[in-house]
């Protein structure tokens, strides 16, 4: 069983089921501190869920995206897009674990809202994605498209 703080005892149920999986899942209040931290995820981030448990999110993983721009941070986009609605996209990140190594990690993210429609939780499921996904110069500019011959 994942181990979690004290929320709100019906909402910690719903974070519970994000939990039987083998997947890493972390559940971030809307204060930005850690509430939930499974088993997967102590393996794959290196810190037990005692050492995680209550502290700001940003703090302890240092998430990077491919351009090595910091997103894991204070004034975190998925927040602001989640408080909007705007649920994200399956996303490459690297977080830093415990013992400063860089791990690449394919993240989903899941919004929980409140009664009254408010972002109460964001939960994030995610596994090792192994390789940096850094796209190459094809990749990001790619070439434009071939003109669609007339046909006659």
């Amino acid at each position: 069983m994942a181990q979690a703080s004290e929320p709100c005892d019906s909402r910690l149920d719903q974070l519970e089921q994000f939990t039987h999986t083998d997947n890493g899942v972390i559940a971030v209040d809307a204060r930005q501190r850690i509430i939930l931290w499974n088993k997967p995820a102590e393996a794959l981030l290196e810190y037990r869920a005692e050492e995680v448990l209550g502290r700001c999110c940003y703090a302890i993983l240092r998430t990077t995206d491919e351009c090595g721009t910091l997103v894991c941070c204070r004034s975190c986009a998925q927040f602001e897009q989640a408080r909007k609605r705007h649920w994200s996209t399956h996303q490459f990140f690297a977080a830093r674990r415990k013992s400063g190594e860089r791990r690449w990690l394919q993240v989903l993210t899941f919004g929980l809202l409140s009664p009254d429609q408010e972002l109460s939780f964001l939960v994030h499921v995610f596994w090792d994605a192994g390789q940096s996904p850094k796209r190459s110069d094809a990749q990001l500019h790619p070439p434009p498209p071939e003109p669609t011959p007339w046909l006659f």
